[in-house]
């Protein structure tokens, strides 16, 4: 499920005769390409883009980061929240095939800028509205700008009423989005899983394998592997202590066949045989090419592997809202 990011500022000296405000756009960043290769991809003109070094606006010495490329919905400010996502989603979800074909490391995020001056608007976000996300990979992240009168902890009390992420049966704590990479081996860069114990495995049949880890800094981690199509688990033993978590898409995962622990023999490990597996590996590479092969090593307690359409990863702890005063 998604979860939004959320930051609020309180802001001062603002005419507060003014209308409350929102824009809402789709801003892929974090990859190494020119921004023109994500318009390549996805055939739709941006909003607008910048590049790594460039500044950010010429009153300051400011610098973008990262490359980036940044698709506004086409109403104007005035314009409802649901207005404005219903506007972006028919754009871009006809593109989701699209999509699949971005640089393999890249953020996707709706990014979501509400400018406050008299009440709360309405923000919601519906189941559908988050599996029609789901499609494109998108995060969320939303600024709350708050320009009104000084009742900062009121607002700050409907903030959490409206955000409060959702509970599992399994887990009442907060699950909190962590961002992440792969590096040039696969492995999940990060948060910080080495050596953490694997503390609870959940799964359900052709939906989800969940991984819970306590690290080292005695932090909860959560890696869910979703919409999955293939899964093993081999010798999984009680105290298993995590090594690696690798991920590959399935048309460019390393093949070693000779090499017992490999990704694709941990996923058909007393399954098939050698020309089994490996015509299995390839069909799954014609019709599955831009799914994710992931391998979960342990340095004692087993191996897994699974095929899944996403990944996310988030750490488990109370709310910690994002808020201060300008002053």
């Amino acid at each position: 499920m998604v979860v939004p990011r959320v930051r609020l500022e309180c802001m001062k000296n603002a005419n507060t005769e003014c209308q409350n405000e929102v824009t809402v756009s789709l801003t892929i960043t974090d990859f190494e390409e020119h921004p023109s290769e994500i318009t390549r991809i996805l055939e739709i003109s941006p909003s607008r883009v910048w590049c790594k070094g460039e500044l950010i606006d010429a009153r300051t010495s400011i610098r973008y980061k990262q490359n980036g490329w940044k698709l506004f919905s086409s109403l104007s400010k005035n314009q409802t929240f649901r207005e404005h996502i219903d506007n972006l989603l028919e754009i871009l979800i006809p593109l989701s095939n699209r999509f699949r074909n971005l640089p393999l490391i890249c953020q996707i995020e709706l990014t979501c800028c509400f400018y406050i001056y008299h009440e709360m608007p309405e923000i919601f976000l519906d189941g559908l509205t988050l599996k029609r996300l789901s499609k494109l990979d998108a995060g969320i992240d939303i600024d709350l700008y708050y320009f009104g009168p000084p009742r900062f902890p009121q607002l700050l009390h409907r903030y959490q009423e409206a955000f409060m992420c959702h509970h599992r049966e399994e887990d009442s704590a907060m699950k909190i989005p962590i961002s992440w990479s792969i590096d040039q081996f696969g492995r999940i860069m990060g948060p910080r899983l080495r050596d953490g114990y694997l503390t609870g495995v959940w799964y359900s049949e052709g939906q989800r394998l969940k991984l819970q880890i306590q690290n080292l800094a005695n932090e909860r981690i959560e890696i869910e592997f979703l919409e999955i199509i293939e899964m093993n688990i081999t010798q999984l033993c009680n105290g298993a202590i995590i090594s690696d978590v690798s991920l590959w898409k399935v048309n460019s995962t390393p093949v070693a066949w000779n090499v017992p622990d490999s990704a694709w023999n941990i996923l058909f490990s007393e399954r098939y045989g050698l020309a089994g597996a490996q015509e299995k590996a390839r069909k799954l590479a014609r019709e599955h090419p831009y799914f994710w092969l992931a391998q979960v090593e342990c340095s004692y307690g087993g191996a897994m592997a699974a095929i899944c359409n996403r990944v996310e990863i988030f750490s488990s702890r109370p709310l910690d809202v994002q808020a201060c005063r300008l002053d």
